[in-house]
């Protein structure tokens, strides 16, 4: 057996700049946003949670907690948008189909949907985008495919380290 002895990031091991987030940590920032999901809203709406995000921010944990909230309200995308109410880039990047049915007895994991491989990576590379072509800000936001039917309240708690 060969006994090793190295960087587990590749750039620090290659002797490159590496993303201190991934190395010796940095600071951390916690968001949390309660709103109420309406009997009314109709598919295709749109609640931005967290609106004008800094696209180096990495998220590392959300987490939902709902009311229960109907037997209609069960496909709920979580996902990245353009900053200041733009156009959706990927709305179920971090949550496809959530269900909001019944109350959630435990938080439920909004990264779901993020590749193992991926975890780590700032708001600007979830979104597919290159420092090159990355936006402003990113919006983190709840996208209904079914109609709620009910009124209930939402809350989510997002984690995340300045990239």
């Amino acid at each position: 057996m060969a006994v090793v002895d190295k960087y587990t990031n590749l750039d620090a091991e290659k002797g490159k700049l590496a993303q201190v987030a991934n190395l010796t940590g940095n600071k951390v920032l916690i968001a949390i946003s309660t709103f109420e999901v309406g009997a009314d809203d109709s598919n295709g709406s749109v609640y931005r949670i967290f609106p004008d995000l800094n696209p180096c921010l990495i998220p590392v944990n959300i987490k939902i907690l709902n009311d229960a909230i109907g037997s209609a309200a069960s496909d709920i995308d979580l996902g990245l948008y353009c900053g200041n109410k733009g156009e959706v880039i990927d709305k179920d990047c971090l949550y496809d189909g959530l269900s909001v049915q019944s109350k959630s007895s435990a938080p439920i994991d909004g990264m779901k949907a993020v590749d193992f491989a991926n975890i780590g990576k700032q708001l600007f590379e979830l979104a597919g985008h290159t420092i090159a072509n990355r936006k402003d800000t990113y919006d983190i936001a709840m996208t209904l495919n079914t109609a709620p039917g009910a009124t209930g309240t939402i809350t989510v708690i997002g984690t995340f380290v300045q990239g």
